[in-house]
């Protein structure tokens, strides 16, 4: 999942009405159990009432991040809906208003980030993260629909006493209530864009050649050489284009220019890159120049 994952903080944000039970303060005590364990790690509850606050918490996280070493592991818990989270005023938070702030602490923990939640569709969170831009998180932990306090607190308590024990992030996610609460890492993310790409990709080549045949026809070029040239240009434009579309994955999604070395946790992509090449109906050379670019990158 991650290599050479650090942490030494846990945050955990609560927005909750106050005649709700407060599942972010009793995990927050939970948690907070476990310091006279297992020492290192500091956990903090924060309890923002409206959107300003809100962001407000989010930005002191974001300086303790950039200028004190902070390595924190973030827990959010409030109520939620497929466009976003609902403060305790009932201000309401789109997803998208939430991005930059993960974004700046992702990028200065080398897209190491894992926020957990316990916010109903949770998953949406995800669902519209912008590819041309650097990626929010490492892994969310969130659920697809409605969730009881009962699962998070039980799930949580579980998968941090599991962490702050084995230090072993795959065997606390194994903590978690799967029916409910699931890991969706940036692979998981890029392999339904990357298969969708491909997938597009190879319908754009599928119709080039009719494309071209319509400019014959419409006495746009007037001979087979013209008609060649033509189709060859449009072939490299073609193939110009999805690498330059993979390259702005890795520079910017996965921030790759700025940390090329943890380009060894993205083996399962690469592989499904190739694996997807190899399943194109295309010509060889042009299977041989992607695969050749997806080995450079990710390797």
């Amino acid at each position: 999942m991650i290599d050479n994952f650090y942490y030494n903080t846990i945050y955990i944000i609560e927005s909750l009405d106050n005649s709700e039970s407060h599942t972010g303060t009793m995990l927050y005590e939970l948690i907070k159990n476990f310091e006279f364990k297992y020492t290192g790690v500091k956990t903090f509850l924060k309890t923002p009432k409206t959107k300003i606050e809100f962001f407000e918490v989010l930005s002191s996280i974001n300086d303790s991040v950039q200028k004190h070493n902070c390595l924190p592991l973030i827990h959010l818990e409030t109520h939620g809906n497929q466009d976003g989270i609902q403060c305790t005023n009932k201000d309401f938070i789109t997803w998208g208003e939430l991005y930059p702030f993960f974004i700046d602490i992702n990028i200065k923990l080398k897209n190491t980030l894992i926020i957990t939640t316990g916010i109903c569709f949770g998953t949406n969170f995800y669902f519209n993260v912008d590819i041309d831009k650097p990626a929010p998180f490492f892994t969310l932990i969130s659920s697809v629909s409605e969730i009881t306090n009962n699962v998070i607190l039980d799930s949580y308590e579980r998968f941090y006493n599991e962490l702050l024990n084995s230090e072993n992030f795959n065997n606390a996610i194994n903590c978690l209530n799967s029916d409910f609460l699931k890991p969706t890492d940036n692979s998981i993310i890029l392999k339904r864009f990357i298969l969708e790409l491909l997938t597009h990709y190879k319908k754009l080549i599928a119709e080039l050649s009719g494309k071209v045949n319509f400019l014959i026809i419409s006495k746009k070029i007037n001979n087979e050489n013209e008609k060649i040239d033509l189709f060859i240009i449009k072939y490299e434009q073609q193939k110009q284009m999805l690498i330059g579309t993979l390259k702005t994955i890795w520079s910017k999604y996965l921030m790759l220019d700025l940390y090329p070395e943890t380009k060894g946790r993205y083996k399962d992509i690469k592989d499904l890159l190739l694996e997807n090449i190899n399943k194109l109906d295309v010509d060889e050379k042009l299977k041989k120049d992607l695969a050749t670019e997806v080995i450079m990158e990710l390797t």
